[in-house]
């Protein structure tokens, strides 16, 4: 149900003209292996990884509509949650990126409920752990994954509450319930549980390095160094 093939990245890429770099499509297919609970996609500056949180949030989004073959929706199924510690860097940064790399026929965004409209179908819940009204709303939430993006500014407490809401099903089927982190690992919970204890408990670290972004300036790692 969540991206499950290098051919689907083959035709995701060649029906709205994208790229993956060969990172990216390793987190992908991590992610679409039963063992991968939560992944962290963690490194320096320049190495895609708001890119791959949004890219992973909308394909798995639309492998739920094709597996369920979800017809349009007067009140779109609410499936995931997009988030960084502060609601305002997340609307800044991260929805920009999504805006950036998210082709415009796939999605709308409702601004005034915090929602990505995904096909008609589906909605990704959006906002900031700043907020308690959105933090109230995982008391009541069913998800099949979160993304968390800067995630290493985020402590470990403020999580519970989003973890547990990962228990949606569709036609009483569950989802794959899948976390997804993009954090630079400092001294931080998330250098403990995914680095330290690499691939452990479901945990995977993959490490995203400027390098592995072939999209970047040729210059830009040199010029990091400055």
């Amino acid at each position: 149900m969540s991206p499950n093939s290098v051919s689907q990245f083959d035709y995701i890429a060649q029906k709205y003209e994208i790229s993956f770099t060969p990172k990216q499509l390793l987190a992908l297919w991590l992610l679409n292996q039963t063992y991968t609970e939560e992944l962290l996609y963690g490194g320096a500056k320049g190495g895609g990884k708001s890119v791959l949180l949004c890219r992973f949030a909308w394909l798995y989004c639309d492998a739920v509509i094709n597996h369920f073959n979800l017809p349009p929706l007067r009140n779109p199924i609410p499936i995931g949650f997009m988030g960084r510690l502060q609601g305002v860097d997340f609307f800044n940064t991260t929805l920009d990126t999504w805006k950036q790399y998210i082709p415009e026929s796939v999605y709308t965004i409702n601004y005034k409920n915090k929602e990505i409209i995904i096909n008609k179908r589906l909605k990704i819940h959006y906002g900031g752990l700043d907020n308690k009204k959105v933090v109230q709303k995982f008391n009541s939430a069913n998800y099949g994954f979160f993304c968390l993006d800067q995630a290493e500014e985020i402590e470990e407490e403020k999580l519970v509450e989003l973890k547990l809401s990962l228990r949606a099903t569709i036609k009483g089927q569950k989802l794959p319930y899948k976390g997804v982190y993009s954090a630079n690992p400092r001294d931080c919970y998330l250098k403990k549980e995914f680095v330290l204890n690499k691939n452990k408990n479901g945990r995977i670290y993959l490490p995203a390095l400027p390098s592995d972004n072939l999209y970047l300036p040729k210059n830009y790692v040199s010029r990091m160094e400055y």
